[in-house]
């Protein structure tokens, strides 16, 4: 069973480090008075996110994610990105499944959610998720750095050398996904 993200919540420009990212940037005083400056900035960041969660696998700010694919059958599901804090809902061929007693283990390597009751192979999954570090602030520094690289590449038109410094932040972090789990 492969799942694939389908949908990640929006991000809001309030959790968004549009202001850090100006100061890496090196912006002279006064760029947030040009109109449409920090919502293109808070768009970039956005972008540069996305990359970096999906370079990594992992989702760095809190936010609802939908996971959907075929179940494998059985009790456990291996969940693609890390970390997941928790399991809103589970709909196995379109039938709601109590998460009463369902359980996120980690093991290092994976993440995978231990349902009470075994579900049918083949039967098309929809998992939404609650995941991310947290906040900003929460996430870890190497992983905040290669996100705000990567949104000042973009500023700047694609500078390699950025893209290859926030690669090279990012591949520690990596989930490794050897198997089927």
């Amino acid at each position: 069973m492969t799942l694939t993200i389908t949908s990640r919540a929006a991000l809001a420009e309030a959790q968004l480090p549009v202001d850090a990212l100006a100061t890496q940037m090196r912006l002279p005083d006064g760029w947030d008075v040009e109109p449409g400056r920090r919502g293109r900035l808070a768009d970039t960041l956005r972008a540069a996110i996305a990359t970096v969660e999906r370079r990594s696998g992992q989702a760095l700010l809190t936010r609802e994610t939908v996971l959907q694919g075929r179940a494998a059958g059985g009790r456990l599901i291996v969940l693609p990105l890390a970390p997941v804090s928790g399991i809103v809902a589970v709909t196995a061929a379109a039938i709601d499944i109590p998460l009463a007693g369902a359980v996120i283990e980690r093991d290092g390597v994976h993440t995978r959610l231990a349902l009470t009751r075994a579900l049918t192979a083949g039967a098309q999954l929809t998992i939404t998720a609650t995941a991310g570090h947290g906040g900003w602030a929460d996430l870890p520094e190497d992983l905040a750095e290669a996100a705000l690289l990567e949104a000042e590449a973009v500023e700047g038109g694609g500078l390699a050398t950025l893209h290859k410094l926030a690669g090279q932040m990012i591949t520690p972090h990596r989930i490794l996904r050897l198997g089927r789990g």
